[in-house]
């Protein structure tokens, strides 16, 4: 059986992780609820634009997903399998760009095991079934990767750059830290110095941008209106910095790198980090792929700094981007460790984060820390996802 999945082109391999992801999906999908708050509310949003359709121009929350849940409604008329259902086939529909950016370094095995391993990951997982931004929105970023890593290794790379700068842009539109990530994306560019394809890619991603700063300077004379409504929505509506429970600072620090680890699965993630690192002093990864590796180190420390100051939520969700830009360190890794070892424990992980990301909550692991540390780590697990 192996050694026929082996044998698989790009295509086929696809397809069966396609499958695969499609199967867990609709096992789960009667069981699934739509219980987060943010969700509901974008689906009345949704329900609200079709009854009035109308260009967004100008506002705090970038429209694309409300776009998206109308959609959801228009396709599938009911407010609440509509969102349901279309989320959860961009969930499955993830596999694709993971697959098609990590088979360019690592063999057929390993890039089905970590197309799998994004798309059923514990919050990606999850959040598929819910009418969220972040699984649409980690998609179009991870067509983006996808499209900027051909931009940087092709001769003739102006439509890969073109694809990766129009999918971003997209990306863009859902969640505003698709902005950053969008900047951070210049960095394979400019290392692999690829100005024809740089130029077109920040055309192609810009789109959005532009046009979003242009409406709310147009409606409020703020360019960066939006930024400025989204800070006063978490730090005076929310009043996110009003009341700081003991170990909260520390929480907040420490937060996205728990997550991180939490959703990956802590083996994984420090396994991951060794191997690229040991890599990386080597010299086993060429500077190009290490210009991939600079992204997630930057996402974050943006991510701690925001939380810490309040203006991001610490809410599990948003380690989804995260996620993504850790897959370069996961490819690397396989590269790295020996391939057959690798991919059973690899397999064997992806189990494990399943089943771990429901016991957390059973075993109080911070008790081997001490003082403010242990009361961050024990908010950092226990925290709303």
């Amino acid at each position: 059986m192996i050694q026929k999945i082996q044998s698989f082109d790009t295509p086929a391999a696809i397809w069966l992780a396609l499958g695969i992801s499609l199967v867990a999906h609709a096992v789960a999908l009667p069981f699934s609820e739509n219980c987060d708050a943010d969700a509901l509310s974008r689906i009345y949003g949704g329900i609200y634009w079709l009854e009035s359709p109308t260009l967004i121009t100008e506002g705090i929350w970038a429209p694309f997903h409300k776009y998206f849940c109308a959609l959801s409604i228009a396709i599938i008329p009911d407010q609440v399998w509509g969102p349901k259902i279309l989320h959860a086939i961009m969930g499955v529909l993830l596999v694709i760009p993971v697959i098609k950016f990590s088979k360019s370094y690592v063999s057929i095995i390993p890039s089905i095991l970590l197309g799998l391993a994004i798309s059923l990951s514990p919050i990606l997982f999850r959040n598929s079934f819910h009418a969220l931004s972040g699984v649409p929105f980690a998609f179009f970023v991870a067509y983006a990767m996808y499209w900027v890593d051909h931009a940087v290794r092709d001769k003739e790379n102006w439509k890969a750059a073109l694809y990766a700068g129009l999918m971003m842009t997209i990306a863009a539109g859902f969640r505003y830290e698709g902005w950053l990530f969008m900047a951070l994306l210049l960095i394979p560019f400019l290392v692999a110095w690829k100005p024809k394809a740089l130029i077109i890619y920040s055309a192609a991603a810009g789109i959005f941008p532009l046009f979003w700063m242009i409406g709310n300077f147009v409606a409020h004379d703020d360019i960066f209106y939006f930024l400025e409504g989204s800070k006063f929505w978490n730090l005076t509506a929310e009043g996110a910095n009003d009341w700081m429970a003991p170990g909260e600072l520390t929480m907040r620090k420490l937060f996205f790198s728990y997550s991180t680890a939490l959703i990956l699965s802590p083996w994984l993630f420090l396994t991951s980090i060794v191997a690229t690192l040991v890599a990386v002093l080597r010299k086993k990864v060429n500077r190009v792929f290490l210009a991939w590796l600079i992204i997630f180190p930057v996402m974050l420390v943006v991510f701690s700094v925001k939380a810490t100051n309040g203006t991001l939520f610490t809410q599990h969700r948003f380690t989804q981007l995260l996620i993504l830009a850790f897959i370069p360190w996961l490819v690397v890794t396989m590269q790295t460790i020996d391939r057959k070892w690798f991919q059973i424990t690899f397999l064997v992980n992806i189990g494990l984060a399943f089943w771990l990301s429901f016991q957390w909550g059973n075993y109080e692991i911070e008790n081997v820390f001490s003082g403010e540390l242990k009361q961050g780590l024990y908010n950092a697990r226990d925290w709303s996802s």
